[in-house]
């Protein structure tokens, strides 16, 4: 595991095993533990979320008032659609984080989809991110962002993107900052990252002449 801050705690599940670990394995009593061991300086953890979280998840996107929920979803959409949402969260293909201060409170939440067919290396990985108002400004997003790429990277994803609204203006720096090719349609920010490695050119045999 390679950590993504100097103060931040390093992702406890690798990318391959996210998603899969079972509620016993992975309690609250444990997320306790390690932000006692991966918090020293900072006040926040990020860690990967299982199907146990669900409701934790939903209970934070209701919780963003109309403002927020445009800056996360371009639209201040409703409960009902927030509930649905999360209701479709496929937690054992998709990737979940969450940043908890040392309370245990959720402060924000990443959703990292894989499109394509199980079990190939997914085209797109496709991030949505969400923070709440009084934890902005604190590096959370960078973090989770980071994480988020990290693990596009590790799963063999062609491309890394985001939507979000252009009011935005913590996500274009962090887009921006990030290398993203970006555009603008009906006031949403589209960017993409592409993750694939560089293909150097094959140098061509030399030819000798015939003697």
């Amino acid at each position: 595991m390679t950590p993504i801050h100097s103060e931040l705690a390093v992702i406890t599940d690798t990318a391959s095993s996210v998603g899969t670990v079972n509620p016993s394995e992975r309690s609250r009593t444990e997320l306790q533990r390690s932000s006692v061991r991966g918090v020293a300086r900072q006040s926040y953890i990020v860690t990967p979320l299982g199907e146990w979280f669900r409701e934790d998840v939903l209970a934070h996107l209701l919780s963003l008032d109309a403002s927020s929920r445009t800056l996360r979803f371009g639209d201040a959409v409703r409960d009902y659609t927030i509930k649905a949402y999360v209701d479709a969260m496929d937690f054992a293909r998709d990737i979940v984080l969450g940043a908890h201060n040392t309370h245990l409170n959720l402060l924000a939440v990443g959703h990292l989809v894989f499109s394509g067919e199980a079990g190939q290396p997914p085209p797109v990985a496709e991030l949505g991110l969400s923070v709440r108002c009084e934890s902005r400004g604190r590096g959370i997003g960078t973090a989770i962002f980071r994480s988020a790429l990290e693990i596009a990277r590790a799963r063999g994803a062609r491309t890394f993107s985001m939507h979000f609204s252009v009011e935005n203006a913590a996500m274009l720096h962090i887009a921006h900052r990030a290398g993203m090719t970006p555009s603008y349609q009906y006031g949403e920010f589209h960017g993409e990252l592409d993750l694939r490695p560089c293909v150097t050119p094959s140098t061509p045999p030399t030819s000798h002449p015939r003697t």
